[in-house]
């Protein structure tokens, strides 16, 4: 288990669907599932989950972030990466098509 000095904070943006934001309590699966790092809101009928999470890499920050949105009840449509994390992620030669391929196959093994 990596010790704090050796996490970095990453920020990125989880759009998903298939939830009734209307229902009372609509968050609560997802803070439940391990979203807590994440501020929900709602845009254009889609969910919207803004997350700075610490992680010893990307790859772990934003796998378990799409775990944690998954077991929540909700499908993944989309991930936008912040800037900081975006030039991190450039800087370790990771291209934004191998970021959005593993982001895919994240969620296809999860919902296997």
């Amino acid at each position: 288990m990596p010790t704090s000095s050796t996490m970095k904070a990453y920020t990125f943006t989880i759009v998903a669907t298939g939830v009734d934001y209307e229902a009372e309590g609509f968050e609560d699966p997802f803070f439940e599932a391990g979203c807590d790092d994440a501020t929900i809101s709602v845009q254009d009928g889609k969910l919207i989950f803004d997350f700075e999470r610490e992680a010893s890499n990307f790859a772990d920050a934003l796998i378990t972030a799409l775990v944690a949105v998954h077991k929540g009840g909700a499908a993944v449509a989309q991930i936008t990466v912040a800037e900081e994390s975006a030039n991190l992620i450039a800087g370790l030669g990771i291209s934004r098509g191998t970021t959005s391929l593993l982001a895919n196959e994240a969620s296809e093994e999860q919902a296997a």
